[in-house]
């Protein structure tokens, strides 16, 4: 099976100026609708030469930012994808050929290119994604551009500059050519750039649930709940899928350090609680509060003489769950305490 990064891919053929004037381009929009059986809706766009192009430009541009030096050449660094929820320096690979055809994502694919055989979507309004395919000498690539359609706002209005005069867009939908490249794929493998793109075009979020719940389950197996309502309430609110993709990015040595310095963690926590609690001025505190920034939220959750937590029914887990998340940090140059977003 031919790879992206063998010398006769026709991925060579896209980056080479000689062959690219030769390589055609098509375009579809796609809608997603999963309450249908046929999932996908496609619709052609044409574009016009200068626009074709550029897409062709444009993405020969992506895929030569995506090399890097390996000795004396540069290579398209790449890895099997095994439900990574995020990737660094390299493009997980999904193998049409050898991997199960029987999961969501070989259906969704299946799917997709059913979609793409016909012209099934009347309207590009709620568009969820672009696909745009170059074929050279019968080989093809299709490249996913995750971004819909720009609609019109009442309060903003659309214009270009003709003979030194704006004049207003009437058209009811524009539509973003370019930007970054989500995923792309040819006969026998899709390359993920963007994770969550894939995600999201394909619907599949079973790895994070599974992933998420193992998490969760060994986190209120670790004792440090005060009672059994405690832990089931916290289950239950964090099972909110809001929240799944953090606890599924847990890892095991973050997992390990739960358990091994919690202690600790409370100890300082109690510092800090007892600290808010000395002020003799509302403004004094106050003051402080601001200082130590979201910690003020996670302190209501510990019973500190039992060195237990304790959650309730109408509370919100999302400080408790940056604390198990190892997402509180502090600032190196202000000593700010502050969450670290994902």
């Amino acid at each position: 099976m031919v790879t992206i990064n063998d010398s006769q891919h026709v991925v060579n053929d896209i980056l080479n100026l000689n062959t690219r004037a030769n390589t055609t381009a098509s375009m579809k929009l796609i809608k997603r609708d999963e309450k249908k059986d046929e999932f996908y809706f496609s619709k052609q766009i044409e574009l016009d030469s200068s626009l074709v192009t550029f897409i062709k430009d444009h993405i020969a541009d992506e895929l030569t930012s995506l090399k890097s030096e390996s000795g004396e050449e540069n290579i398209f660094r790449i890895g099997s994808y095994n439900n990574e929820l995020q990737l660094n320096d390299v493009m997980g690979v999904y193998n049409f050929k050898t991997d199960d055809q029987q999961d969501t994502v070989g259906q969704r694919i299946k799917l997709l290119t059913e979609s793409m055989a016909r012209d099934s979507l009347d309207t590009i309004k709620d568009v969820n994604f672009q696909l745009v395919t170059l074929e050279y000498e019968n080989q093809k690539m299709t490249f996913c551009f995750y971004r819909g359609v720009k609609k019109f706002s009442k309060k903003k209005r659309w214009a270009f500059m003709n003979s030194n005069e704006f004049q207003e867009v009437v058209e009811n939908n524009l539509v973003e050519i370019g930007g970054p490249i989500s995923f792309f794929y040819d006969d026998n493998s899709l390359y993920i750039i963007r994770v969550r793109d894939f995600e999201n075009a394909f619907v599949y979020k079973d790895h994070i649930s599974s992933r998420s719940n193992e998490n969760l389950d060994a986190i209120v197996a670790m004792d440090f709940f005060a009672d059994s309502n405690s832990k089931d309430f916290f289950v239950q609110k964090s099972k909110n899928t809001i929240f799944s993709r953090g606890l599924a990015q847990i890892s095991q040595e973050t997992m390990t350090n739960i358990q091994v310095h919690f202690d600790d963690r409370l100890n300082e926590l109690q510092e800090i609680k007892n600290k808010v609690d000395s002020f003799s001025t509302e403004q004094d505190r106050l003051d402080f509060e601001k200082e130590i920034g979201d910690l003020k939220d996670l302190l209501i959750f510990f019973d500190f003489a039992q060195k237990k937590i304790i959650f309730t029914e109408d509370q919100n887990p999302k400080p408790l769950l940056h604390f198990f998340q190892d997402k509180i940090v502090t600032s190196f140059l202000t000593k700010k305490v502050k969450i670290m977003m994902a």
